[in-house]
C-alpha cells in the first residue's frame, strides 16, 4: 500500500506543475530556490522519498490542499 500512496503522489506532483505550464527550474523560482529542481524531478519519478512536512510545503506554493497529492478528494 505504502508503495502505491507514493505512486499517486509523484504522479500528482508531476500533473500538477506540467498543468500549471511550470518546469522543474520553474518551480524552483516558484519556490525561490526552497525546493531544488533536481530535487522535485526525484519525487515526480519516485526515486526520492517526499516527506509530509515537504509536501505541505510544496501543496502551499501551488495552493492546493495536501490531500490533493495523496488522491483524495
Amino acid at each position: 500500500m505504502a508503495k502505491e500512496i507514493s505512486e499517486v503522489c509523484a504522479g500528482k506532483l508531476r500533473e500538477i506543475r506540467r498543468k500549471r505550464g511550470l518546469t522543474l527550474q520553474g518551480f524552483e523560482a516558484l519556490s525561490n530556490g526552497s525546493v531544488k529542481a533536481v530535487v522535485l524531478g526525484s519525487y515526480e519519478r519516485g526515486t526520492r522519498a517526499v516527506s509530509l512536512e515537504r509536501l505541505e510545503h510544496i501543496a502551499g506554493l501551488y495552493e492546493v490542499p495536501i490531500q490533493y497529492f495523496l488522491g483524495i478528494s
